[in-house]
Order: C-alpha cells, then sequence, then structure tokens
C-alpha cells in the first residue's frame, strides 16, 4: 500500500480516494502527478497494488465516504464484493480499453463511468464531491407546534444550533482567531503543496470582504468549514470563529445595503436527502440548515442536483420570499460578482437559517424525487417568536465564550466546558470590571469539575467564588447560599458531613435571614 498522505487518526474532509491498481507503480513520475491531480480535489488519497491489503482497508472504514478508482481487469471482480458497501459513495473503472469494461459496469449504479484518463476522473469526481457536499448538509426539523414550546421538548441538536451560532457571532479576536486558524490548517495540510500554498495566499491576501470569494472556492476553507459546520465539530468550529463571522457579517453588510438583492421572488435548491431525514420533514413546521446554504435563482440548475440513490431522496427545495430582505431572521443575499462561479447565480443564507416548512409533493415523472416548499421566516412571524423566547431562557450571558462555556457544560462535554472557562479567566480585567460575573465563571467551573468527580478542584473554584461574594454582596445574600450549597454537597459526596453540616447550617440562617427581612417589609 502506497499512503498518499500524513497520519491522520481524523479526516476533517469527511471523504476519501481510495485507487487500486495490480501495476501501479508509487515512484513512477506519471503515478505520482496523477496522485497530486487528485489531491487538489481530495487530500485523502491512498493506492493499492494488493487486492487483499485494499478490502481489508476498506471494511475497516467506518465514518469515511470512499470514491473508489479500480483498474478494470480487478474490478469485474472486486465491484459485486464492495458495491452494496454504505461508505463506497462512488465508482470509477480506470482502463485502456473503455469498450470492454463499460458493458459490465452498467448494471451497477455507483459506478460514474469508465475512463481512460485521470483528468476525466478528476472532472467527474469534482462534480461528485459537490453532489456528496450537498447531500450531507445538516438540517434540524422543528415541528409546528401551535406556538406552545418547551425547551425540554425542542430537538437538542436545534437548541445547540442557536446558541452555538449566536456564541461565535460574537466572539471578537481576530488576529489570535486568525492566526489559530492558520496554524492548525498548516498542521493538516502539512504533506499536501497545492493546500499549503492556498493557505500562504490566505495568510498574506485575506481581507473581511473577500470572505464570500475564499468560502465559494474548492479550498481548504469551504471543505474545512461546511465539514466543521455539518458535523457542529466545536473544536473545529472554534479554530475558524474569525472566518465564521466575517463571512455571517459580510452578508448582513451586503443584505442592509440592498446592492445584490435577488430580484426573484423564488430560490431554488436541488440535493438527495437521506430517507430518515426526509421522513421528518413531512412532519412540517420549522427546517433549519446548520451550514451556510447556497441557492440559486437558476432552477435548471438547482434541477442538476435533485439526484436519488440507494440511500437518498432527491430534494428541489423552492423557497419562497419577498423583496423585503431586511425583515427576515437571516441575512441572505446574492453573490454572484462576489463568488469563484458568479455563472451560477447563487445567493448565499448565513449559518443556522430557519424556515417554515409549506408543503411537499412528489415531482412527476420522476421516481423518489419531491418538491419541498419553504417560506422565509420573518421577525412577525409569530411562532418563531414563541420559540426565540423559549430559547432565550437558556442565554444567560451576552459573551461568545460564556456562551460556549456554558453550552459544553449543559450539554455534559466537561472537558471542552473547562477549556472554554479557562480562556474565559485569561482576561485580566475581569476581577476588576466584573468581579460577580468571575464568581459566576468560578461556581460554574466548580460545578464541572463537581460532575468530573474532581471534588478537590471542584472546592478549589466553589472557595473562589464564595471569597468573591463575600466581598462584594450582603452577607445574606442569595448567590452566597447557593454557592455555600454547592461546597456542603461536594463535602457530603465526600463523606466528610461535619465540614458539609457547616455550610448546610450557613444555607439555613441565609434563608432564615431573608424569610425574616421579607416578612418585615410585608
Amino acid at each position: 500500500m502506497i499512503n498518499s498522505t500524513s497520519n491522520r487518526e481524523i479526516n476533517l474532509e469527511n471523504c476519501i480516494v481510495i485507487w487500486l491498481d495490480a501495476t501501479i507503480n508509487q515512484t513512477d513520475n506519471a503515478t505520482q502527478s496523477s496522485v497530486n491531480d487528485l489531491r487538489h480535489i481530495v487530500d485523502g488519497v491512498f493506492t493499492f497494488y494488493d487486492l487483499d491489503q485494499c478490502i481489508d482497508y476498506i471494511t475497516d472504514i467506518n465514518d469515511e465516504k470512499v470514491f473508489f478508482i479500480i483498474s478494470g481487469s480487478i474490478g469485474i471482480d472486486i465491484v459485486p464484493l464492495i458495491h452494496e458497501l454504505q461508505h463506497i459513495e462512488s465508482i470509477y473503472v480506470f482502463c485502456c480499453n473503455t469498450h470492454i469494461h463499460e458493458q459490465w459496469s452498467k448494471h451497477y449504479l455507483k459506478i460514474r463511468g469508465v475512463y481512460n484518463h485521470i483528468h476525466s476522473i478528476c472532472y467527474q469526481l469534482k462534480r461528485d464531491i459537490i453532489q456528496l457536499s450537498r447531500n450531507s448538509i445538516s438540517i434540524q426539523v422543528i415541528p409546528s407546534n401551535s406556538g406552545q414550546y418547551d425547551n425540554n421538548k425542542l430537538p437538542v441538536s436545534f437548541i445547540y444550533l442557536q446558541i452555538l451560532r449566536n456564541a461565535l457571532f460574537q466572539l471578537d479576536d481576530f488576529d489570535i482567531a486568525k492566526k489559530e486558524m492558520i496554524e492548525f490548517c498548516r498542521q493538516y495540510y502539512v504533506t499536501n503543496i497545492s493546500e499549503l500554498r492556498l493557505i500562504d495566499k490566505f495568510e498574506a491576501n485575506y481581507e473581511p470582504t473577500q470572505a464570500i470569494w475564499w468560502y465559494t472556492g474548492n479550498s481548504f476553507v469551504y471543505k474545512m468549514l461546511n465539514q466543521a459546520l455539518r458535523s457542529q465539530d466545536i473544536d473545529l468550529l472554534y479554530k475558524f470563529r474569525f472566518f465564521i463571522k466575517d463571512l455571517h457579517v459580510q452578508l448582513v453588510t451586503l443584505c442592509i445595503s440592498m446592492l445584490n438583492t435577488p430580484n426573484t421572488n423564488i430560490l431554488y435548491r436541488g440535493q438527495g436527502m437521506r430517507r430518515n431525514e426526509f421522513l421528518q420533514l413531512q412532519q412540517n413546521g420549522f427546517l433549519s440548515f446548520s451550514n451556510f446554504l447556497s441557492t440559486t435563482m437558476d432552477k435548471a440548475l438547482a434541477e442538476i442536483y435533485v439526484q436519488t440513490s440507494q440511500d437518498t431522496v432527491g430534494v428541489l427545495f423552492e423557497i419562497e420570499g419577498s423583496e423585503d430582505v431586511v425583515k427576515y431572521n437571516t441575512p441572505f443575499t446574492c453573490i454572484e460578482n462576489l463568488s469563484h462561479f458568479p455563472i451560477e447565480k447563487e445567493v448565499l443564507f448565513s449559518m443556522g437559517s430557519i424556515f417554515r416548512i409549506k408543503s411537499i409533493v412528489k415531482i412527476e415523472n420522476k421516481e423518489d424525487c419531491y418538491r419541498v416548499k419553504l417560506m422565509l421566516t420573518d421577525t412577525e412571524d409569530e411562532e418563531l417568536i414563541t420559540l426565540g423566547k423559549c430559547l432565550e431562557k437558556d442565554i444567560v450571558d451576552k459573551n461568545g465564550l460564556f456562551y460556549l462555556a456554558a453550552l459544553m457544560r449543559v450539554i455534559g462535554k466537561y472537558d471542552k466546558a473547562i477549556y472554554f472557562y479557562q480562556l474565559l479567566l485569561k482576561n485580566s480585567s475581569l476581577e476588576s470590571n466584573n468581579p460577580l460575573h468571575l464568581s459566576i465563571i468560578y461556581n460554574d467551573i466548580g460545578w464541572t469539575y463537581k460532575e468530573q468527580e474532581d471534588y478537590t478542584k471542584a472546592l478549589e473554584f466553589y472557595r473562589k467564588a464564595l471569597d468573591i461574594d463575600e466581598k462584594y454582596l450582603p452577607e445574606n445574600h442569595e448567590e452566597i447560599a447557593t454557592v455555600c450549597s454547592n461546597i456542603g454537597t461536594v463535602y457530603c459526596q465526600q463523606h466528610m458531613l461535619d465540614e458539609a453540616f457547616i455550610y448546610f447550617e450557613r444555607v439555613t440562617k441565609i434563608h432564615q435571614s431573608r424569610y425574616q427581612n421579607h416578612h418585615i417589609l410585608d
């Protein structure tokens, strides 16, 4: 086996190319040139000359989608064995005599074609990667509930996305964040010369007004950011935080200025959708997309992407709106003058866009294809207003890092919560400008360590919170009672009951004092 990429445990592009050919020569210049051509499209390219090693490698894959290049002489025997594997996305037969292999290959749906030149494969591979990217976009469906929403009943993924979105938009450390992102990308693409050149260009020339241009190009920015948004990978999203904000701000600016407002009331998006996701759409209600959503004014172009497979149904989204774009909750604008591909008449929505599902109808004369009509939600949508108020109950602070830390704590990702809390603590002005806010952070860190059963650390931070509260709050303040109760709970869990009693007794005295004061005021 020839491993054409660096050894990485995690593939952030979520797809790989596997090339099997018994005659392949790892030292041949032509082979290396072909591999480099493929790596312009997909970073992970793996070449095999041994059939058994290749089969073992493929069967060990869990999450990645495989684009499989195979010689015709081997393909006729191996394709029947691997064709039904779910992670095999597409197969390309590479041979000298295309006519011979076109006969047997036409019986397998995943075979994209029979080719005698690597450039032809690269052309088709680009198209298939775009289709996979469109089909893999993450969605959340919120069923219509007549305006009666409860956070305990809302999909966790939806709550997570909306709070995460707000947090990322509020972060404001451009220079540090840009440096972190570039260093991370360089390390990831350390063996990919073409991507490293783009990273150098990005570092030297990037300006916030170029965010759309960089996002729409087939580069590390688009591939890694989309994968992060699809998977909701908090570590990767945080590394791309400055670019996410720049892209959102550029869309907001263009939307408000109305310079590029689309002159049509209907936008289109074609894609394949996993069957289980499509079933969720039939609940109606709201539909939210995690990614920055690409649509077009060209219906015929969108219909090209309405494709089906064994696992997917074809969907043509039709998005209805009006010219009054300012009233909508999510900014969007026509980007054809700013995009890498101006001929696509693309209209881009910011991440986390929310639409109301109006109807779902089958497309005539197309098997397993449906037209889904969506309506842009606006600031006057009563049901969405109710939903927004429900979400606001979980938002207790406007600081982006605090958002992220609290979110990680609530969903049980305690190590990441502590990481973001520690970043907050690096703010040297926090204690002097807002000591009580610092106390809240210490208390939350203490709670997080308690959940990890690290009671020594929990007590350390609870005591820091108590020291601040005792300095700045009245002795019978409810916040002091809360921290004392937390300390008492930790001592109980350590079976140190005498110490626990001291703090619980103090809690009781504070409550008695507050009760007496309340009755005196009455």
